[in-house]
């Protein structure tokens, strides 16, 4: 009776450990007035604390992921040829956290931002 529960333990020691996840990851979507992808915006997500910055540029559908982001407060900006630039602040991420948001551009000058500072809460 002990040998099938030595092979029992021996079998989950064999198994590798989970570990904790201590990062967050931002998907989305970004698309025009009409709701289709807006192909090649640039995506720029600022950490408010550290100034840490990572970059992402969306695919033909219009959809990007930004993975390995640390926890705390973020900063978005988003941009796309013949469309208003938007900077949305105070995006919060926790550890272990999958956001995902759509992001809506208005049709317009580059230099023209549009400035989120309160919205919907993002999707967990």
């Amino acid at each position: 009776m002990l040998k099938p529960c030595l092979a029992c333990l021996a079998l989950l020691a064999s198994l590798p450990a989970l570990a904790q996840v201590t990062t967050a990851t931002l998907y989305g979507r970004i698309v025009d007035p009409s709701g289709a992808g807006v192909p090649q915006a640039k995506i720029l997500i600022l950490n408010e604390q550290t100034n840490a910055r990572a970059n992402a540029v969306s695919d033909p559908s219009g959809e990007f992921t930004i993975p390995f982001l640390t926890a705390g407060s973020y900063t978005i900006s988003l941009e796309a040829q013949g469309f208003k630039g938007q900077k949305q602040t105070g995006v919060l991420l926790s550890a272990g956290q999958r956001v995902g948001a759509e992001f809506r551009l208005e049709l317009g000058n580059v230099a023209e931002v549009v400035e989120v500072s309160s919205s919907a809460p993002l999707i967990n």
